[in-house]
């Protein structure tokens, strides 16, 4: 049977967690507000990597994919959403859920089958196509649940927060531990971190006495 669509496009999750207790989230919002790690959220997920079959240099029809819960959505204010520059795609099961957003799912299951890729880029319209670039799984928690059962789920950008903040909402894997490590997540150099991410980071990272790290994860 020929793979559907989609089908084999590989997820990176991305994820700011506290370094102990790992926490992402309070009463739906996030517990903290470091800038440096929002723009590296924006940067990271808008940058569509270098093609390195072809060595090609992104060009304007080419864009990563965001995927979301629909809790995650309506955490996001307004005048920013949808993310600018990336396809926004909302996890819902209401199917009386519309807005702004250029497209929703059902499953996260469905939504790789269905998101654009080279092969059916011609599906799109000739004024306006989309050729996928990654595919960021950015939460929240039940997403992320859902994403790391996935063997397509290939990446973690985690960005360790070294500060414990109140929070209801966790990330479901501590990823130093042994069950993480038997599942096969490794963490990488930051060598590897730069090229994955395609920019160089500092070696200490502080925001308002924050502390806070940049680390890439990768299942083998």
């Amino acid at each position: 049977m020929a793979p559907r669509p989609g089908q084999n496009i590989s997820l990176t999750i991305i994820v700011a967690a506290t370094a102990k207790e790992l926490g992402i989230g309070n009463a739906g919002s996030l517990p903290w507000r470091i800038k440096q790690e929002m723009q590296y959220f924006a940067r990271v997920t808008k940058r569509v990597p270098l093609d390195s079959s072809t060595h090609i240099k992104p060009d304007s029809t080419r864009c990563n994919a965001v995927i979301m819960g629909r809790k995650t959505w309506d955490s996001i204010p307004p005048k920013f959403r949808p993310l600018k520059d990336r396809l926004n795609v909302v996890l819902s099961r209401n199917s009386e859920f519309t807005n702004a957003q250029p497209a929703t799912s059902t499953s996260l299951a469905q939504v790789r089958s269905e998101l654009p890729t080279d092969e059916d880029a011609t599906r799109r319209t000739a004024t306006n196509p989309i050729r996928l670039g990654r595919v960021f799984v950015i939460g929240g928690a039940s997403v992320y649940h859902t994403a790391l059962q996935l063997p397509q789920t290939k990446h973690i950008l985690l960005t360790k927060v070294h500060k414990e903040f109140d929070c209801d909402t966790h990330f479901p894997l501590n990823l130093g531990s042994r069950e993480a490590i038997e599942s096969g997540w490794l963490q990488k150099s930051k060598g590897e971190l730069e090229s994955f991410i395609g920019e160089d980071l500092p070696d200490v990272l502080e925001e308002e006495g924050v502390k806070f790290e940049y680390c890439l994860y990768e299942r083998g």
